[in-house]
């Protein structure tokens, strides 16, 4: 996947996510989980697997804000809402976060958004990559659906894979 990413050919927005924001939204998770220690974390079904999609939600927000909307976020938000998602705009088009971790390429959810931004977290680095945006007309040309199953057909397009289409954010 690396390698595949080294192609786009402009500037990739780095972050790296400060080790006190991950302990705090890791108690959050653990929480959402009414788990009081993270050893109990690998007891719990799925346990690991909840707090690693919450923890890439987390980043690549916390990237974006920081990048595109605010310097300053509160981080409390996620404390109190499980499924809290935030609304974003880019060139005044409402944008959606597409994000995944650098072992598998980006699923990208059906919905109501005219921009799709993609975004790489390194989960163990607490890097963010955010490469660019796609125009959703343009994502939906691009999406593969051969390995996508059925149950995940229902809320996501396919899976995007072509990396060198994506557009710089400081164009948009």
């Amino acid at each position: 996947m690396l390698k595949e990413l080294t192609q786009v050919d402009h500037e990739i927005h780095k972050y790296k996510i400060p080790y006190a924001v991950f302990i705090k939204l890791r108690s959050f998770a653990l929480n959402h989980l009414n788990l009081s220690n993270i050893n109990h974390l690998r007891d719990k079904f799925e346990g690991q697997d909840y707090l690693n999609r919450f923890l890439l939600k987390c980043y690549s927000e916390i990237a974006f804000n920081k990048a595109f909307q605010s310097e300053t976020f509160d981080l409390e938000i996620y404390k109190k809402y499980k499924s809290y998602k935030q609304t974003f705009k880019l060139a005044d088009k409402k944008t959606e976060l597409i994000f995944s971790d650098f072992e598998n390429y980006p699923l990208i959810p059906k919905g109501d958004y005219e921009i799709a931004t993609i975004i790489f977290v390194n989960l163990f680095s607490r890097e963010t990559w955010i490469l660019g945006y796609l125009e959703m007309d343009i994502l939906k040309i691009l999406t593969k659906t051969q390995s996508l199953s059925p149950i995940l057909s229902r809320n996501n397009l396919g899976y995007f894979k072509f990396f060198k289409e994506i557009k710089t954010i400081n164009s948009c």
